[in-house]
């Protein structure tokens, strides 16, 4: 076995020492680093800042579209004028592709661009993202970085990266996911203590912070031969 491990999330190595239980302390957490765009974007035609629930990713199951959807109906049942979810990810046929229902104010635009993409996250209200299971999760630091609040799941690696700086809920049931998006929505208060926390939580997560620990890795090992 290597003499270290490096992973990206302590949710990560506690899967990786339940695998190989030879691994436990040999397992060492270098978070991933985040890269803000540091440009406003490309609009996207006919979305209004501020007016659309963003969600970034691939359309497998673990990334919970079906729950996201459902829950979005909910909120958008209880709400005189509800704000669109906004689907962005590699397959514009999200709904037959994965069997969603057609829901009124979902819009999926499938692949953008990474000029797009900046601006979906810069002018989304929030970024909904109650993943099933990640190995890190980086959109939640992505949508931080450019003072974006985040829903996301209240397990796994999505709340050890958010830590007290997203809404969080539970995955599996849509009803807390709709109050999520309700609150970021409605809530004033609410959304500037997540920008404040979140620019602070998303400012931890830099290359050269990841770069420094691997290089201690590397010698920790070079000086042990």
């Amino acid at each position: 076995m290597s003499d270290r491990l490096l992973t990206v999330s302590e949710f990560a190595r506690d899967e990786i020492v339940e695998c190989y239980p030879r691994a436990a302390g040999k397992t060492l957490v270098t978070y991933n680093g985040v890269t803000p765009p540091t440009k406003p974007g490309e609009p996207i035609d006919d979305l209004t800042k501020d007016h659309f629930i963003l969600s970034v990713g691939a359309t497998n199951p673990r990334k919970n579209l079906e729950t996201l959807v459902q829950a979005y109906q909910r909120y958008r049942e209880s709400e005189n004028d509800p704000i669109d979810l906004v689907l962005a990810g590699p397959d514009r046929n999200v709904f037959a592709s994965n069997d969603l229902p057609d829901v009124s104010g979902v819009r999926a635009l499938g692949f953008v661009s990474d000029e797009e993409l900046a601006w979906l996250y810069r002018n989304a209200t929030a970024l909904a993202y109650p993943s099933l299971y990640e190995g890190f999760g980086l959109p939640i630091i992505e949508a931080m970085h450019v003072e974006t609040p985040v829903i996301t799941s209240n397990r796994g690696a999505m709340a050890e990266v958010a830590g007290n700086a997203a809404l969080l809920a539970d995955p599996n049931n849509p009803n807390e996911i709709a109050e999520c998006i309700m609150q970021a929505n409605r809530d004033e208060s609410v959304t500037q203590q997540l920008i404040q926390q979140g620019s602070s939580r998303a400012a931890e997560f830099t290359w050269d912070r990841t770069a420094r620990e691997t290089v201690t890795a590397y010698r920790e090992v070079i000086n042990n031969v």
